[in-house]
C-alpha cells in the first residue's frame, strides 16, 4: 500500500491506505466498499481463468463491480473458441481491450513453483493452482 501510495502521488492522485483485517477486508471486497482494492488471483495458462472469473458482469468473483455488455462479448467469444489458434491469435487484443476499458491494474505476475520431495506422490496442483493432499501418500 505504501508503494502504490507514493507511485500514484507522483501523478496527482492520493490514496488513503487502510489496513484491514482479514475479515473486514473480504466483507469490503464482497460488498464492494471500496474505492481502490489491492487483491490476489491464482490463474492457470488459460488466460479466461483471469478474465471470466474477474471481469464477466455475471462472476461471482467481479469483485469490482465491472459490468460491461462489449466485456462480456469479448469474453465469451474467447472462452467458447476452441481452437487454440484462434484463441492466441485473439489473445493480445483482448488484454488490449480491458488495459483501455477494464477495471484492474495487474501490478504483480509471478510463476509459480511447487518442490517435493522425490519421496512424495499423488499431488499435482489443481487448475487454480492450489495443491491438495488429500490423494498424497509418501513412500
Amino acid at each position: 500500500g505504501e508503494i502504490l501510495r507514493e507511485q500514484l502521488k507522483k501523478v496527482g492522485i492520493t490514496l488513503d491506505v487502510q489496513p484491514l483485517e482479514s475479515g473486514q477486508y473480504f466483507e469490503a471486497l464482497v460488498g464492494k466498499k471500496f474505492d481502490i482494492a489491492a487483491a490476489w488471483w491464482s490463474v492457470t495458462v488459460d488466460p479466461d481463468m483471469f478474465y471470466s472469473p474477474l471481469q464477466h458482469s455475471t462472476s461471482p468473483w467481479n469483485f469490482s463491480g465491472f459490468k460491461s455488455e462489449e466485456a462480456d462479448k469479448r469474453i465469451d467469444a474467447f472462452r467458447f473458441t476452441t481452437s487454440p489458434a484462434a484463441r492466441k491469435k485473439m489473445y493480445p487484443e483482448l488484454v488490449r481491450w480491458f488495459q483501455e476499458e477494464g477495471s484492474l491494474i495487474v501490478f504483480s505476475n509471478e510463476i509459480q513453483r511447487y518442490w517435493m520431495k522425490p519421496t512424495v506422490y499423488g499431488s499435482a496442483p489443481l487448475p487454480s493452482l492450489e495443491l491438495r493432499f488429500e490423494e498424497s501418500w509418501i513412500a
